[in-house]
């Protein structure tokens, strides 16, 4: 039996295993010509499931765990942004660091 065939045994399954992960040729909507259409999919396929996540998210042990990391990655930016403020007489400060810092992460959490 191929992977699809195993997978249609069992018609009780949630939208991640939607499709085989293995064969790509399993996948029956292969040659696609819409623009962006497998990432409109996935996100049609997240919404029923998405704001269950976000409320499963909000729990103290959570928000202060982000907060925490939040301050955390931010103090050093603030100390180094003044200490750059004074080396260039005003000419970068810590709006100049804390932009750039945050472009910079968002670089790398893309291409990462």
């Amino acid at each position: 039996k191929t992977m699809l065939q195993t997978r249609r045994a069992y018609p009780t399954y949630t939208p991640y295993e939607r499709w085989p992960v293995g064969d790509p040729r399993a996948n029956p909507r292969r040659g696609r010509k819409g623009l962006a259409e497998g990432l409109r999919e996935d996100f049609a396929l997240r919404r029923p499931t998405y704001l269950q996540d976000w409320k499963a998210g909000f729990k103290p042990k959570t928000i202060g765990a982000s907060l925490f990391l939040y301050f955390a990655c931010l103090a050093p930016v603030v100390a180094f942004g003044g200490a750059m403020q004074v080396a260039t007489k005003g000419q970068l400060g810590i709006v100049e660091t804390i932009l750039s810092r945050g472009v910079c992460g968002m670089l790398y959490a893309t291409f990462a």
